[in-house]
């Protein structure tokens, strides 16, 4: 979830290396298409209204997947088809993920059970907890913090490039 990957149906959002199937219906024209599963590591096929396209109409670049022609930038079609042609829907197989999971993703791993470990049983959101003549116990919640992700942990995966990575387009 910190990581931002898209649930595939009732497959559970991993990052582990998986091959996925993607239909994108662009609703205006552009030149390339951000896929839900990151990171890329291969296209298998590109169907374009139904006709498969060459290994030399696309490429992978930052993630994306871009659409190239041989005379200048290429474009996908818009849902609807625009210039009327079609009906704008590009279908994607490929694989995406890590076949190892790379050692500062497992090290985030390693200090999220740290901290909930550390914090077990206790609601992260839970101010006080009294029982009367045995415990009170009193803690300090932030009233920005939006996440139980400990910062250490988000800092982990934001400078390994896991979280924020299309921050760019917003």
């Amino acid at each position: 979830g910190a990581c931002n990957v898209a649930k595939a149906g009732v497959a559970p959002p991993t990052l582990r290396l998986e091959v996925v199937s993607e239909t994108f219906r662009p609703n205006q024209r552009r030149s390339w298409l951000m896929p839900s599963r990151t990171p890329v590591a291969s296209i298998t096929s590109v169907a374009e209204n139904g006709s498969t396209l060459g290994t030399t109409d696309y490429e992978i670049d930052q993630g994306m997947i871009r659409r190239l022609s041989s005379t200048s930038v290429g474009y996908w079609p818009a849902w609807g088809g625009w210039p009327s042609v079609g009906t704008g829907e590009i279908v994607v197989v490929y694989s995406a993920g890590y076949a190892t999971v790379p050692d500062d993703l497992k090290y985030a791993a390693i200090k999220f059970v740290q901290a909930e470990i550390q914090n077990s049983g206790r609601d992260p959101y839970l101010k006080a907890r009294t029982v009367p003549g045995v415990l009170e116990q009193q803690w300090w919640v932030d009233p920005a913090k939006s996440s139980v992700i400990p910062p250490e942990v988000m800092d982990i995966l934001a400078r390994g490039g896991y979280v924020n990575k299309s921050g760019w387009m917003a």
